[in-house]
C-alpha cells in the first residue's frame, strides 16, 4: 500500500490506500504483476481502499476495497488502469475525491484528473467529472482540492506562480 490521503468525518478518520501492481526495478523501470507473473509488458494497475483508523493511527478495518468501475464517465483503454494518488476532501459533511487517471482521461494515453463523490456507505466512486485544465498539457497530476469556508471547492493547480481555480460545470466535464 502507498500514497494514503487521510479526513477525518463525524469523528472518524478515514484513509485512502493505494494498492499497485507493480515493483520499480533498480534502473527505475516498472515490473507489473498479472495473471502470476512479473512483466515489463504487463498493464499497471491500481486499486483503492478504506481504512478506519483511531485516534494513534492504528489501523481498527481491514482495506475495504472500492469499485474501480466509473460508471458515469467515458472509459478509454489504457495500460495504466485506476485512480492514482487519490488526495480525499471533506466538504458539507461528505468526502470527495482527485485522482490522476488515464482510463477516465477524456485524451488517450494522457494523465487527467477526476473528481467526484468518495462514497464509503456504497464503497463507489460516485457523480464522477473529468476535469479539463486551463490549458491542455501533456500530463495533469496532484491537483489539491480546497474547501473554501464549506461554501464552495477550489483547486489549487499551480504553486509557482499560484494558480487557484474553480469549477466551472458543462456536462460531465469540467473547465476551470
Amino acid at each position: 500500500a502507498s500514497s494514503p490521503s487521510i479526513v477525518e468525518l463525524n469523528g472518524k478518520t478515514i484513509v485512502n490506500l493505494r494498492y499497485v501492481n507493480y515493483r520499480i526495478q533498480p534502473d527505475g523501470s516498472y515490473m507489473m504483476h498479472d495473471n502470476g507473473t512479473f512483466n515489463h509488458a504487463n498493464n499497471v494497475k491500481t486499486r483503492n481502499a478504506v481504512v478506519y483508523m483511531d485516534k494513534d493511527y492504528n489501523m481498527i478495518t481491514s482495506p475495504m476495497f472500492l469499485d474501480h468501475n466509473l460508471t458515469d464517465i467515458p472509459k478509454l483503454d489504457s495500460g495504466i488502469r485506476g485512480l492514482e494518488d487519490i488526495r480525499l476532501m471533506t466538504f458539507k459533511d461528505k468526502i470527495y475525491y482527485t485522482a490522476t487517471t488515464r482510463e477516465y482521461s477524456y485524451i488517450k494515453e494522457t494523465n487527467r484528473i477526476v473528481f467526484g463523490e468518495y462514497d464509503i456507505n456504497n464503497m463507489k466512486f460516485v457523480n464522477n467529472k473529468s476535469l479539463k485544465p486551463p490549458t491542455e498539457t501533456n500530463c495533469e497530476k496532484n491537483w489539491i482540492t480546497v474547501n473554501h469556508k464549506n461554501e464552495k471547492i477550489l483547486f489549487i493547480y499551480n504553486w509557482h506562480p499560484l494558480q487557484i481555480g474553480e469549477f466551472i460545470v458543462t456536462g460531465k466535464q469540467i473547465g476551470r
